[in-house]
């Protein structure tokens, strides 16, 4: 078991330092890359077709 330093984030298992006092982030570890804030939604497409399906559905219903 090792301290993790002051002012410090770590992560995973073993842990490993992410983000340090001053701000910085470490390089990516072992390939992972931590930024999933950035990752595609899988549902907005489907909800993108939903919505165009909906609205031709609409405009066939006022058409009649």
């Amino acid at each position: 078991i090792k301290d993790v330093p002051e002012h410090a984030t770590v992560v995973g298992v073993p842990a490993h330092v992410i983000k340090s006092k001053e701000g910085k982030q470490a390089e990516v570890i072992s390939g992972v890359d931590l930024n999933h804030h950035k990752l595609p939604d899988p549902l907005i497409e489907i909800f993108k077709r939903m919505e165009g399906r909906l609205i031709h559905l609409e405009e066939k219903l006022k058409d009649k």
